[in-house]
Order: C-alpha cells, then structure tokens, then sequence
C-alpha cells in the first residue's frame, strides 16, 4: 500500500537530466570532480529526483530495446531501501519467504551476468548488473513495463514480484 512511502515526501523534478555535484570515479578509474548526468535519483532518507525528459521517454522498448521506466525505477529503489538500505531485498509481506527471494533473484542474476559474458540477448537493460538494488530497479521496471517478456523469460523473478508488487500486470494486459 501507499503506507510504505510514508518516511519521505519530497520529488525533485527537473526538466532534464541532472548533474550531481559529487566526484564520480569511470570505469577505467579516473575520477572526475562530478558525475555524468543522471535521469533519477533515490536518496536514502531523503528525496526522489526525476528528470521529466526521461520520464516522458519510457516505454517497453524505450532503452535499447528494453523496458524503460525512471518513476518506476526510482519508487523500486524507495521500497528497497525500507528494509537495510538499497540492496535488492526489500521488506516482504508476511506470506512471502525471503530465502526464496534471495535464491530466485541471485540465479536469475547468474543467468543474466552469464548471457552478457557470453554476448547472448538480454531481457533486461544491461543496467541492472550494476548491482543487486540496481537489479531489482530494473527488474520493476520490466515487470510492469514489458511483463510478457519478464514471464517468458525470467519467470521465477516475474512470479515474486506478482506477490511483492500483489499484481499480475502481464493478465492485466492480456483482458485489454
């Protein structure tokens, strides 16, 4: 329910993407004195930063063929941080088991790090192996943007995030 986004209340809108003003180390280790530009933000505690480019830029097929949702994405990141900071594993309801969490999502991970090292078409935006919360983001994202391709391909990580989310997008879809 709503109730879970009680701890904070404040959206930061800008109309494009934003510039933080932090130090960002590349991938070939360089650190450069402030980050590339960001379309959405999740803060631990504090607000929810969203560019309303990106925002009017989603779609099933909206990031180089993937599903592509930054409100999505950001408000996934809000719920995981209920429960031990941003790390994958939000709060789960009372008839769901975390340990059943923890071996779906971690395989489904494993399945997708391998296919990427091995060159093979993705599901999911090659974004969420960044990291497990990134993961989860990206994985929300999918579930309600493209649930066809989340069933067909990933449908153990679809079926947990039915019960989390306590919708089946994908039938949804299929009574329009």
């Amino acid at each position: 329910g709503l109730h879970w986004y009680d701890h904070w209340s404040t959206i930061i809108l800008y109309q494009g993407d934003f510039i933080p003003n932090r130090p960002y180390q590349s991938d070939d280790g360089v650190v450069h004195s402030q980050a590339p530009g960001l379309s959405g933000e999740a803060w631990l505690r504090g607000p929810l930063i969203l560019s309303w480019e990106s925002i009017c830029e989603t779609g099933a097929h909206a990031r180089h063929g993937h599903a592509s949702n930054v409100v999505i994405h950001e408000f996934a990141h809000k719920l995981d941080m209920l429960r031990d900071g941003a790390n994958g594993a939000p709060p789960m309801h009372p008839d769901m088991r975390p340990g059943e969490w923890h071996h779906t999502f971690s395989a489904a991970w494993d399945r997708l790090s391998s296919d990427w090292e091995h060159h093979r078409p993705l599901p999911l935006d090659e974004y969420a192996l960044t990291n497990p919360a990134e993961f989860f983001a990206v994985c929300s994202e999918t579930f309600f943007e493209a649930p066809h391709k989340m069933k067909k391909h990933m449908p153990e990580v679809y079926r947990l995030l039915c019960q989390f989310y306590r919708q089946d997008p994908n039938a949804n879809n299929a009574a329009q």
